[in-house]
């Protein structure tokens, strides 16, 4: 006949003491419970959704170094709310060029900045300590460096202590001119800092713009192994930024489906492209995810890491 444990909550958690010799209402391996007032009771967990004022379509978690915060985004409103549940707005534009906004976003320098773009308007950032951008969301400094000329970028992504801005459009005048295949670096920033120089030249820094030799226009970049891989739909290059900028291709069998299909998990990008989902690490290896999830049982992805 089984033995009722009394008083099942009172021994409470004990890993350092053998098992046989503990008392029965003693757990020595438990997962998300606690034990209060000799109880055993389910933790209970944070607040997974939050209502903010705005019906956001894009959103991100911005750890600073003082705190995190959950990043909201819809057209020309940007707004911030902290592991409290306050919420404050961070940028208000009701300019048409906001309309339909596909936001982006890329954190930079240590998460110390964040970058925000929607592709049709000038990048904009926000910078920890900053007197003019440290809770508010402002142009980034110096993009539009020639007078009458203003640029957007498809995408934007942070490389070491450069920004790499990729698929140009460039209006002068009124007439635009589409750049696809263009690739703008700015010069590095000190820590702690945003770059303030994106014109070749005037520096002898990393500031570069050049053309991808490249049949389709560029998607998306990611960092790996202190390079970035440029994606379009049927190539990978790869750029090397330093005392000089070097281009080569990675791929041209393989590409990318569009912007936000590509993330890094323990040194490698995982990628979804118009035909496959495949796996590499940067050595010019590529494995089909099908194959990759059947080789290597020993590695799962987390599922955080999952497109």
């Amino acid at each position: 006949m089984a033995t009722p444990i009394e008083k099942l909550g009172r021994g409470g958690l004990n890993t350092d003491v053998p098992p046989v010799i503990l008392p029965p209402n003693t757990f020595t391996d438990v997962l998300n419970v606690r034990f209060d007032d000799e109880a055993v009771q389910t933790i209970t967990g944070e607040t997974t959704s939050r209502t903010v004022s705005i019906a956001p379509d894009f959103g991100i978690h911005w750890r600073r170094p003082d705190q995190g915060y959950n990043i909201f985004a819809k057209n020309g409103n940007i707004v911030r709310v902290d592991s409290a549940g306050n919420s404050s707005s961070m940028f208000s534009s009701s300019d048409s060029a906001y309309a339909n906004s596909d936001w982006q976003a890329t954190k930079f320098n240590g998460g110390y900045a964040i970058i925000m773009n929607n592709g049709k308007t000038t990048p904009l950032y926000c910078l920890y300590n900053s007197a003019s951008a440290g809770s508010s969301f402002q142009p980034l400094p110096n993009w539009n460096y020639l007078e009458g000329i203003t640029v957007t970028a498809k995408v934007i992504r942070a490389l070491n202590y450069s920004l790499v801005a990729a698929n140009l459009t460039i209006n002068e005048a009124g007439t635009t001119t589409y750049a696809p295949g263009t690739i703008r670096v700015s010069v590095q920033a000190a820590t702690g800092d945003v770059p303030s120089v994106w014109q070749p030249g005037l520096t002898t820094d990393t500031a570069d713009e050049f053309e991808l030799s490249s049949t389709s226009p560029v998607l998306d970049m990611a960092e790996l192994r202190g390079n970035m891989f440029v994606y379009s739909s049927d190539s990978i290059s790869l750029l090397t930024i330093g005392s000089q900028t070097r281009v080569s291709f990675y791929s041209k069998s393989y590409g990318i489906l569009n912007t936000d299909c590509v993330t890094e998990f323990d040194g490698n990008h995982f990628v979804v492209d118009r035909n496959d989902i495949y796996v590499h690490n940067g050595s010019g290896s590529i494995e089909f995810y099908r194959d990759w999830e059947t080789d290597r049982k020993s590695t799962r992805l987390n599922s955080s890491h999952r497109l």
